[in-house]
C-alpha cells in the first residue's frame, strides 16, 4: 500500500519505492531526486543510499544512453521498483528496449593502462561490486534486472 504520492510516477510506502519514467534524459533527473528523498524518509543507511544512487545512475543512465532500438526516436517505460526490508535492499529495473544482459559483461581490463583499456563496462562492474545479489531475465519483450544489497555487511 502506497502512502505518499511524491510527484507524477513516484510513490513510496516506508519500505518500498516505485518510480516510472520515460527512456528521456529530460526524465532522469526527477528519478535520482526522488529515490534520494525516499531514502532520506526511510532513514536508508548511507551505504545503502549510496549503493541505490550507484545503481540508479549507472543502470537507468545505461538504459536511457544505449537502449533505443530500432531508432533513437523508439520511446518506452522504464520501472524502478526499491525494496528496504530488514537489512535487505532490493532494486529492480524493467525496461522494453532491446534485451541486454549485464551479466554477460566481461569484467574491465582493470591492470591495463587506461589508453590500452577498452571502452565501456566499468560501470557495470561497479554495480556488480557493490551489489550482493544480481539476477537479469528477459520477460515479455522487457528487461527485468533485480539486484539485492544486504545492509547489515555492506562497506560502500
Amino acid at each position: 500500500m502506497y502512502i505518499r504520492v511524491l510527484r507524477q510516477g513516484a510513490y513510496m510506502s516506508a519500505s518500498k519505492f516505485e518510480f516510472n519514467l520515460s527512456n528521456h534524459r529530460a526524465d532522469f533527473p526527477s528519478l535520482l531526486q526522488a529515490a534520494d528523498d525516499w531514502a532520506r524518509s526511510v532513514l536508508l543507511p548511507q551505504p545503502a543510499k549510496n549503493g541505490l544512487a550507484i545503481v540508479l545512475n549507472e543502470i537507468v543512465g545505461n538504459i536511457i544512453s544505449y537502449g533505443r532500438w530500432p531508432k533513437e526516436t523508439v520511446s518506452y517505460d522504464i520501472s524502478v521498483k526499491v525494496t528496504w526490508v530488514g537489512d535487505s535492499l532490493s532494486i529492480q529495473i524493467r525496461d522494453a528496449s532491446k534485451a541486454f544482459d549485464p551479466l554477460s559483461v566481461a569484467p574491465p581490463e582493470l591492470d591495463s593502462s587506461l589508453e590500452d583499456r577498452t571502452i565501456g563496462g566499468l560501470g557495470i562492474h561497479i554495480v556488480r561490486q557493490i551489489m550482493d545479489h544480481f539476477e537479469y531475465r528477459r520477460e515479455s519483450g522487457e528487461n527485468v534486472l533485480t539486484m539485492t544489497l544486504y545492509t547489515s555487511h555492506s562497506g560502500t
